[in-house]
């Protein structure tokens, strides 16, 4: 029923993930398909793509390796919930209600964010889990993009319209932003549910998430923004700035520190020089 598949750094599976997703999964006929990236030399586009090709269930599930599940039946509630609407095309554990013409979603702006991750990380030396650090409610709620840790869509998609752009993009940052608007545009809804999950580790953004996020910006203008409720101007422009500033400050920790000057300005003048100017206060 759901074929399982995992872009690995390490050669063989976790033992420790392989038990913990045979205990909670369900009573439902699954498969584990681990894409061997310990060399590191696939994107995991490449990696989800060659796991869609050797995939031999109806429905798939993309996950990191660093996850854990904290919720029971968490396949037979997935599959249950696809069935009962098929204009739902993908679930996520954690997503967005909005997403600007000009900026990426994940940010401070929690007011956008639904959903729930238990986010785990290692400080001198001692593994926490923090419940309140990512997303704000379980519930399931209509969102416009989900968060990569986890998506579980449908095959026939995949057989029809959805494909892991390998031409466009390189390394691993925005795959979950692509497959989304691809999602959204072949006219699918796209949903949290109520799985909750443990993420060992928190995203990075370095160079290669700024150059995808250009990637993307260019490939999807024509289709943002996007949003699934009616917002208002300043929760909108709230969320925009915030995004903004967030953005420039990384910008000019990897650009203009490593004397690649032109790079900064090719970001300003992508995403609205003039507004960061202003916000600030130049």
């Amino acid at each position: 029923m759901i074929s399982i598949i995992i872009c690995s750094r390490n050669p063989g599976k976790d033992v420790a993930l392989m038990e913990n997703i045979n205990s909670t999964i369900g009573h439902i006929e699954y498969e584990v398909i681990w894409i061997d990236n310990s060399a590191g030399k696939m994107s995991i586009f490449q990696a989800y793509d060659q796991g869609v090709a050797l995939a031999r269930y109806d429905y798939l599930c993309f996950m990191h390796e660093d996850v854990l599940f904290h919720s029971d039946d968490w396949g037979v509630v997935c599959i249950d919930r696809m069935r009962a609407d098929d204009n739902i095309g993908l679930l996520g554990v954690a997503g967005s209600i909005y997403i600007a013409r000009n900026t990426n979603y994940w940010s401070n702006a929690w007011s956008s964010i639904k959903g729930r991750i238990l986010q785990g990380k290692t400080v001198d030396g001692k593994y926490k889990v923090d419940d309140t650090v990512f997303g704000n409610d379980s519930c399931n709620r209509n969102v416009v993009a989900i968060d990569g840790v986890w998506l579980f869509t449908k095959r026939e998609l995949f057989n029809k319209n959805l494909k892991w752009d390998i031409e466009t993009y390189s390394d691993f940052h925005f795959y979950d932003m692509d497959i989304s608007m691809q999602v959204l545009k072949a006219g699918y809804r796209i949903e949290v549910i109520s799985v909750l999950i443990e993420h060992k580790s928190d995203g990075k953004r370095s160079k290669s998430f700024w150059e995808n996020c250009f990637k993307f910006h260019r490939k999807w203008d024509f289709f943002l923004p996007q949003a699934t409720a009616e917002l208002t101007q300043k929760v909108i422009d709230d969320h925009d700035e915030n995004v903004l500033y967030i953005m420039y400050q990384n910008m000019v920790e990897l650009y203009v520190m490593r004397e690649k000057k032109d790079k900064l300005i090719r970001f300003l003048s992508f995403f609205g020089y003039n507004r960061i100017k202003k916000m600030l206060g130049r």
